[in-house]
């Protein structure tokens, strides 16, 4: 979990230390699948689309590729709004390419998103690996109005005798999406919560705003969000890419998000 200014809070990489001192926080390296989509819309609301238009969301092929959908149920004209809170990827690669992949890939990295990102349509469906750490820093500007802030664990050091050794300097970094893009795309990713795919992410008397994630054959399983300022990411998977049947990001990951 890290502060809208970076500020990590907690961390956990593993069920047991004893077992594996692997961090699977800052070391694993995971395709976020559909949690790469706010991405998309994000850049998609800056180049002029917004919540209540309309987007098709039907079978779609580019080249050689026709990706589906999960359970290969398509919703046929959606809002945006409703393409997001159900996750379609037809829908998101078809904005996608509304967008420009070209401007989705600067605005993710400008967000923190790390390496170069595949120029191909598959950007849409997250196949960037990146780390859960990554991912929050990444996602940091969807909670604190736009800005870059570049994650930390260390506050100060200091010797026993009360020396300062060292002191974070941090502050909030340049703007990287407009505050009304941000604004507009953040009341979807609270429709995901209240009635799409993360609605177990739900926790009383807070404002949710997340999006689920799962890979090809639910290898990785996702929620991102945050609230009152805090980002939170949980991935859940297995060390050897073992598929998990019946596990979704809306399902584990929601449900440890919310406790």
């Amino acid at each position: 979990a890290a502060a809208a200014a970076g500020a990590v809070r907690a961390m956990v990489g593993g069920r047991d230390y004893g077992t594996s001192q692997f961090n699977r926080a800052t070391q694993s390296r995971r395709q976020p699948g559909s949690a790469f989509k706010p991405f998309i819309y994000l850049a998609a609301v800056e180049a002029g689309a917004r919540a209540h238009h309309l987007i098709l969301d039907a079978p779609i092929t580019i080249g050689k590729w026709s990706p589906d959908n999960y359970n290969s149920r398509f919703y046929g004209q959606s809002t945006l709004t409703r393409a997001l809170e159900k996750s379609m990827n037809s829908a998101a690669i078809r904005l996608q390419e509304w967008t420009g992949r070209a401007r989705v890939r600067r605005l993710a990295i400008a967000m923190g998103y790390p390496g170069t990102l595949n120029p191909d349509p598959a950007l849409a469906l997250g196949v960037d690996a990146l780390s859960p750490y990554h991912l929050a820093q990444s996602w940091l500007p969807f909670a604190n109005g736009g800005f870059r802030a570049d994650s930390h664990v260390i506050i100060s050091i200091q010797t026993v005798d009360g020396i300062p050794l060292y002191q974070h300097r941090g502050t909030f970094g340049e703007r990287v999406a407009a505050s009304f893009a941000i604004d507009e795309v953040n009341e979807m990713l609270r429709a995901v919560v209240e009635t799409g795919t993360g609605q177990r992410a739900k926790v009383p008397g807070y404002t949710v705003a997340g999006k689920t994630g799962t890979t090809q054959a639910s290898r990785d399983a996702w929620f991102v969000g945050h609230t009152e300022g805090l980002v939170t990411v949980v991935w859940v998977g297995q060390d050897n890419y073992a598929p998990m049947p019946v596990v979704t990001g809306g399902r584990a990951p929601a449900t440890i998000w919310s406790s």
